[in-house]
């Protein structure tokens, strides 16, 4: 027998699942100071990023916005931010640089 205890099921991620955050907009470079910047956006900050600086090939925690210790020479489309992936939903889209850092 089934009883019902008038609770019903509930589960978080169903609402929502498989839905990616907005991206960070505008992105700020900073070649003198080697900082990436961006406008955070749906509620989240630097605590909910990660960053890359090979394109998207890999990803880091970001620590700041702007993130700090960009060096080297990187092309357009190299430094970018995103936000991560939770509760079963996908990472946002990555804003990259729009200009070279050298």
């Amino acid at each position: 027998k089934f009883y019902n205890t008038g609770t019903p099921a509930y589960n978080a991620t169903a609402y929502h699942a498989g839905v990616a955050p907005s991206a960070p907009t505008t992105p700020v470079n900073d070649d003198t100071l080697n900082t990436f910047g961006w406008t955070d956006t749906g509620g989240k900050t630097f605590a909910n990023a990660e960053y890359t600086v090979n394109g998207g090939t890999s990803y880091a925690n970001a620590t700041a916005n702007p993130q700090t210790g960009i060096t080297g020479a990187h092309a357009i489309g190299q430094v970018g931010v995103r936000y991560k992936a939770a509760l079963g939903n996908p990472p946002s889209a990555t804003l990259f640089n729009t200009a070279a850092f050298t």
